[in-house]
């Protein structure tokens, strides 16, 4: 997937960001002429979805001309968002007339205390939740990701289940851990793999009991080790390292048992930070002879298996929906 940061502001200020709008790191494209031009200088593979991001791409005015600049060189697009602006159901049907395919929607609790409190800003949390609903009403495919940290660790299982009776399994729920490599007073934040594993277990069976398609980010989420017995939750095992994740695995570290893992060649261990936190004495060495068949026998036990295949069958019902759509311009 290439990521396409069109702005650098964000209404909201998470407590665990880490964009610094100020680091020239990262390169921004902020017109349709710039988007573009990158996608004719770059040609990312057709395969591969663009991901639009900031800071916060809705607070960009001109994103309905940008998504409809990248429809029409032949990409999907998916909108990485706090949903908060999408609360504007005019907006959103601009975005999906304009070509928006997809959304990836930062959502870290199940109450609007809570909630606004991650994100620092009151009032936040209603309006992603009507965002959501208006992505969910105009055929965009939705997966939601909670970023894991301390203050929400053992929110997570009730946060499953809440997000499946809000939403009706209309979506996914993807899981990313808090990196520990940004951040002042970082011990306060970051999570030790070894409380959260039970926490994750949970998490699976709540997801399993009530039908929601669940997955575990790969960089940002859990050493493999700590998958056991739902390796098919991973959402991309090392099997092909793209140029875009090369800098991300120079800031991995593995344990010395962990070269008797089956895994070892496909999984990225824990950040150096973590390492030099915690060590890496956690990580245990998993039988087997290869991840992806690890993976197969996991998910022919999995119910959640099903789920997925549920929700791909209902994205191609929106991808059929947004195209009938864009043909009926008055609808």
């Amino acid at each position: 997937m290439t990521v396409l940061r069109i702005n650098r502001k964000c209404n909201e200020r998470c407590l665990f960001c880490n964009i610094d709008e100020h680091n020239s790191y990262n390169r921004y494209y902020e017109t349709p002429e710039e988007v573009a031009a990158f996608l004719d200088e770059r040609r990312p593979n057709r395969h591969e979805a663009i991901e639009i991001s900031g800071g916060e791409p809705t607070l960009n005015p001109k994103l309905p001309d940008i998504i409809e600049v990248i429809r029409k060189k032949g990409y999907r697009t998916i909108l990485e968002s706090n949903a908060v602006l999408l609360a504007d159901e005019e907006l959103v049907r601009r975005l999906a007339k304009a070509g928006l395919e997809g959304s990836f929607i930062s959502l870290h609790a199940a109450n609007a205390l809570m909630s606004d409190e991650i994100t620092g800003r009151r009032g936040a949390f209603e309006k992603s939740c009507r965002g959501i609903d208006n992505l969910i009403a105009n055929c965009i495919d939705v997966t939601i990701n909670y970023v894991w940290f301390r203050d929400n660790m053992t929110h997570l299982p009730f946060f499953a289940r809440w997000l499946s009776g809000r939403f009706g399994n209309r979506l996914e729920l993807h899981l990313s851990i808090i990196a520990p490599n940004f951040y002042e007073n970082v011990e306060k934040m970051v999570l030790k793999l070894s409380e959260i594993e039970p926490l994750l277990h949970q998490t699976v069976k709540v997801c399993e009991e009530v039908g929601l398609t669940f997955k575990v980010a790969d960089m940002c989420g859990l050493p493999m080790c700590f998958m056991r017995g739902f390796e098919n939750l991973y959402v991309d095992p090392l099997l092909f390292v793209p140029p875009s994740i090369e800098p991300q695995l120079r800031e991995k570290v593995k344990g010395p048992q962990c070269s008797s893992c089956a895994h070892d060649r496909h999984c990225a261990g824990v950040w150096k930070k973590y390492a030099e936190l915690f060590g890496t004495d956690e990580l245990r060495p998993a039988p087997g002879n290869s991840t992806p068949l690890i993976q197969i026998e996991s998910a022919l036990k999995s119910p959640i298996t099903l789920y997925a295949m549920r929700y791909r069958c209902l994205r191609l019902s929106n991808a059929a929906r947004r195209s009938i759509k864009r043909l009926l311009p008055n609808r």
